[in-house]
């Protein structure tokens, strides 16, 4: 269970690195002015990246969960059966 409490920890970390990613800086050089006259600049997400980054970060918690819903039915399963 180890082995796959890793690799949700790198599916996570792989996401989230798709994510920071996902939002870049308007190529148009978009902004905005704010109150005390100081530019703000709009950002661009990009779908597919945030989509996937999205998806890796849920696969990865769901790993890191496993081991913990599958140990409680595992002991009752012991109780049980032997």
């Amino acid at each position: 269970m180890d082995i796959i409490t890793f690799l949700g920890l790198l599916i996570s970390f792989v996401g989230s690195l798709f994510l920071a990613f996902s939002i870049k800086k308007n190529p148009g050089g978009a902004n905005q002015m704010s109150t005390d006259g100081k530019k703000l600049y709009l950002t661009v997400i990009e779908p597919n990246k945030f989509r996937f980054g999205v998806g890796l970060l849920a696969l990865g918690i769901f790993l890191q969960a496993i081991p913990f819903l599958v140990d409680p039915i595992y002991q009752i399963y012991l109780r049980v059966f032997h």
